[in-house]
Parts: structure tokens; C-alpha cells; sequence
């Protein structure tokens, strides 16, 4: 998990649900790691992890100042095919595909 997520992403460590013993702690996976490097776990566990941080869109992106159609193009430009160019810009915009998609054939068309 620590490969994956990092240690500082945030868990909660749920041991033997709805039973008398039930146990919730929570931390961080580094944290994680250290408590059962002293105790090892015993029971059943749910672990609630935390979700990704959404990425930081930048101000001065290039394609900020783009229409969708010109921003797909940019990438077609590029050598992407169209798939792969509507897929790059749904990206940066953090929007759906299929918005892009319906935007770029709206103009094509």
C-alpha cells in the first residue's frame, strides 16, 4: 500500500466489525506500519483508505486560452491520434471524455 498510496495518505484500520472486540484506529500508513511493526494484527480488518487528492489545475496552462476543438487539434498536431488527443485534453480540462468528445464533433461537423 505504502508503493501505491505513500505513507502520509490517511487509513482507517477497522478490526472485528460489530463484535465486542471492535477496534478503529486511525492514521496514516506510515503510522499503519509502525503500530503493527510492534503489535501484529489479529482478527478480521476493513481498511478505509483515504481518496487521492485532486491534482492542482495550473493558471498558466497552455490550453487554458484554447476552445476544445483547437486544444484536441494541438495534440492531433502533435502526432496523437484523435482517441488518444480527446482523451489528453478530457485530462487536463478534468472533465468527461464524452463531453470533450461531443464538444470536438460539434465543432468538426
Amino acid at each position: 500500500m505504502k508503493a501505491a498510496f505513500g505513507g502520509g495518505r490517511k487509513i482507517a484500520l477497522c478490526r472485528e466489525l460489530t463484535k465486542l472486540h471492535e477496534e478503529i484506529i486511525r492514521t496514516t500508513i506510515d503510522g499503519a506500519i509502525e503500530i503493527y511493526a510492534q503489535k501484529p494484527p489479529r482478527g478480521e480488518y476493513v481498511l478505509v483508505v483515504e481518496g487521492a487528492a485532486e491534482p492542482a489545475q495550473k493558471e498558466d496552462a497552455f490550453w487554458r486560452e484554447l476552445s476544445v476543438y483547437e486544444h484536441v487539434n494541438g495534440y492531433i498536431n502533435d502526432g496523437m491520434t484523435q482517441k488518444d488527443a480527446i482523451k489528453a485534453a478530457a485530462a487536463d480540462r478534468g472533465i468527461p471524455k464524452r463531453d470533450v468528445y461531443n464538444e470536438y464533433h460539434r465543432k468538426e461537423g
